[in-house]
């Protein structure tokens, strides 16, 4: 084993590492949550959810430290990994934003699923919002604005996918199906 690289996560897609405790971080502001979600074997998404209203450049963080535990990995344990902990982690706190509620798009935020190569978007997302296509192994497939709902994707293969959609305020992924 490289212990630079070459060990992969263990999990199913969606698993929240925090939740299952495959991992832990110390040091998050209150009224923040953080959740850790497995994407595939070398892919993971860490997004701190909740109200950062009272946070501002007075607010900023610092020394938070997200630690795997062995289960976190699909062969080695922990101790045997370089970077399965990361210490001095800093929340930069730019200005006061506004709270963005992402259960109020994230009902039909893609439809059809599976899709036949048109995949239409939450037209709330429209001007405000920037998406990425990822395949199963991580690779970036496409990516831009949302500047329309539709999104053609009639020149990607078919197969298992994640769209990626980020807003100032959030980031949230989704898995389809392009047939």
């Amino acid at each position: 084993m490289d212990r630079y690289g070459g060990e992969t996560f263990s999990g199913i897609t969606g698993e929240n590492f925090f939740l299952t405790g495959k991992a832990t971080i110390s040091s998050i502001p209150d009224n923040l949550m953080p959740k850790l979600d497995y994407i595939n074997d070398t892919l993971l998404y860490l997004r701190l959810l909740g109200s950062a209203i009272y946070h501002d450049n007075a607010n900023d963080v610092f020394n938070i430290c997200l630690s795997f535990n062995d289960n976190s990995f699909l062969i080695n344990p922990a101790a045997d990994i370089f970077y399965s902990t990361y210490s001095n982690i800093k929340i930069d706190f730019i200005q006061n934003i506004s709270v963005f509620h992402t259960e109020n798009i994230k009902q039909n935020t893609i439809f059809p699923n599976p899709c036949d190569g048109l995949l239409y978007l939450n037209s709330k997302l429209m001007n405000v919002a920037t998406f990425k296509i990822i395949d199963i192994k991580g690779k970036n497939i496409f990516s831009g604005q949302v500047c329309t709902n539709i999104l053609d994707l009639h020149n990607i293969p078919s197969g298992l996918y994640y769209i990626i959609i980020e807003t100032k305020d959030s980031l949230f992924s989704e898995k389809f199906i392009l047939r």
